[in-house]
């Protein structure tokens, strides 16, 4: 019983840790009650005011991620009643929200019992909203950091991490409008290992389709100085460790091998 709704999170969204601002979590639940309304009941049958919002959060969001968001009623009162708003990418938790909502006669803020068509018409069976249409392939950029000397650093995914949490991957993230290759390249090893590049190569192209998302990712090899690398964002990453490129450890993330592959091409 309820309502889905699916929205895919943007740039301004986020914030400056590339994931979403927490006052927006909020945004997306008055969004999904309100089409969800909307959709249930005719213009003018229910007003109503927020007493009380809690939010709690299992992971964060991202930008560019699918966003499913259900609502459902989780109680009702005489003249009040709680909406249940839970967040998921992937089938990954992200956030549960809870609105207690006071109901008024329209037009004005005075309490009135929930009226019977009300209760009936947010107690049917869910009705989702399609799902968002395709859009553009985003463009990320991969990168391989090496120290030199054969061995690549990989990063072993925390259970916060937006997809796969528990693998073993190597580096990546999006490219910010107005970045070139090489400055969003520098960034995301800054922030994800706290080193500087010391050597950019680029390997190759790769044309990345997962379940309804869609990358084009720009694969590069970074050299860094080991002895810097540590985790800058420990809400995406758990371990780190030094690897030849033919013995990853296990569990491995789904991109990882044909990631390896283009860097041994280059790296024989």
């Amino acid at each position: 019983m309820g309502y889905a709704l699916q929205i895919r999170v943007r740039y301004a969204e986020c914030d400056l840790q590339g994931v979403v601002f927490n006052a927006n979590y909020l945004v997306y639940v008055d969004d999904i009650i309100e089409r969800w309304l909307t959709t249930a009941l005719p213009a003018g049958d229910l007003d109503y005011m927020v007493k009380k919002a809690t939010v709690e959060w299992s992971a964060p969001a991202r930008r560019g991620d699918l966003l499913d968001l259900t609502a459902s009623v989780s109680r009702w009162g005489r003249t009040s009643y709680d909406v249940e708003v839970r967040g998921e990418v992937s089938g990954t938790e992200i956030f549960t929200a809870v609105m207690t909502c006071i109901n008024v006669a329209p037009g004005t803020h005075m309490p009135t019992p929930v009226p019977d068509a009300v209760r009936a018409a947010l107690d049917a069976p869910a009705r989702p909203e399609p799902a968002a249409a395709p859009t553009a392939p985003g463009v990320s950029c991969v990168f391989v950091c090496h120290d030199g000397q054969g061995r690549v650093l990989l990063a072993r995914r925390s259970a916060g991490a937006r997809d796969e949490p528990g693998t073993w991957d190597t580096g990546a993230g999006a490219i910010e409008h107005g970045e070139s290759f090489e400055e969003a390249v520098a960034r995301e090893v800054r922030e994800e290992y706290r080193a500087e590049v010391r050597k950019l190569t680029t390997l190759g192209v790769r044309n990345v389709l997962r379940g309804p998302s869609h990358w084009v990712a720009v694969v590069f090899a970074v050299e860094v100085d080991p002895e810097t690398v540590e985790i800058g964002e420990p809400h995406k990453f758990d371990e780190l460790g030094w690897f030849s490129p033919d013995a990853a450890p296990e569990p491995a993330h789904s991109q990882l091998a044909e990631t390896l592959a283009l860097f041994r091409t280059a790296h024989p």
